[in-house]
Parts: structure tokens; C-alpha cells; sequence
């Protein structure tokens, strides 16, 4: 890759991450990138709405959004409320990467980091981190399962 490869500053499509509302009875943000604010709000999908963010890695095109919809998810930082799941690099950083999410918004929110191989529940839904190569060593994907 050379240096005019880079997506997120020649981006010409949308990004943001991903959406998922109604899972076991929640609505979650998975990567929220540039965009994922102003996209919700064009989608119909009200970020005060959400339950939970999650990041699986320190790449800016995964993580810009994260910090505004946690705004959004705890009332602008009024409420306890919603889970922040992400790996280690995004919650606490690791070398050079991250961290991606403040203390600040981390306080108002369940805090959860994820490696490879654990599994949590985020009320009736089930995470189970998986390996990634991606560039940051702690990445993860997300497995999801629910009962609906």
C-alpha cells in the first residue's frame, strides 16, 4: 500500500461501521468510523438509542464516531448507561496504538476489553472475540449470538 491508498482520507463512500438493533433485545454500533454520527441520523437510526459501541481495533476509519455515540448512548454524558466493548489497543492502548476511547467516556458506560478467545455477555447477548490480522496486534472480531 502507498500513501494514496489510505481509504479513510480519499474515501468517496460512506462508512461508519455497522448497526444492529433489536439483538437480544439491544441496539449496538460495531466500528463507528468517520461518519457514523451524521449516517445514523440520515438512517433514521436515533443514537440515543444505543446500548452498546464496540471497537475491534485502533485504525481511525473503526474508532472516530465511537466517542460522539457514547454521548449519545449515555445523554451526553449525564447517564450511567450501555456497554463500551472493545480490544485492548482501544480501551487501554497497547505500544503505539491507542488508546482510542478517553477516560472521560469511558466513566459513564460498562467497560469491557476483549481478547481472542473470551467470551461475555452484554445482557442476553453473547461476544466471543475472534484473531484478526490487521495491522494492530490486539484487533478482534466480534462472534454475536443471541436467542432471537
Amino acid at each position: 500500500m502507498v500513501a494514496d491508498d489510505f481509504a479513510t482520507i480519499t474515501q468517496k463512500r460512506m462508512t461508519g461501521g455497522l448497526r444492529i438493533d433489536g439483538i437480544a433485545g439491544m441496539n449496538i454500533h460495531i466500528d463507528p468510523g468517520p461518519g457514523a454520527l451524521v449516517r445514523s441520523y440520515q438512517f433514521d437510526s436515533d443514537p440515543r438509542k444505543l446500548d452498546a459501541v464496540m471497537v475491534s481495533h485502533s485504525h481511525t476509519d473503526h474508532y472516530t464516531d465511537a466517542e460522539v455515540l457514547i454521548e449519545a448512548m449515555t445523554r451526553g454524558m449525564t447517564r450511567q448507561r450501555g456497554t463500551i466493548l472493545g480490544s485492548l489497543s482501544v480501551m487501554e492502548g497497547y505500544r503505539d496504538w491507542g488508546p482510542c476511547i478517553s477516560e472521560y467516556h469511558m466513566r459513564r458506560s460498562r467497560c469491557i476489553t476483549l481478547s481472542a478467545g473470551e467470551t461475555v455477555d452484554i445482557g442476553d447477548l453473547e461476544v466471543t472475540g475472534t484473531g484478526t490480522v490487521h495491522g494492530d496486534p490486539t484487533g478482534v472480531g466480534f462472534r454475536l449470538r443471541a436467542d432471537d
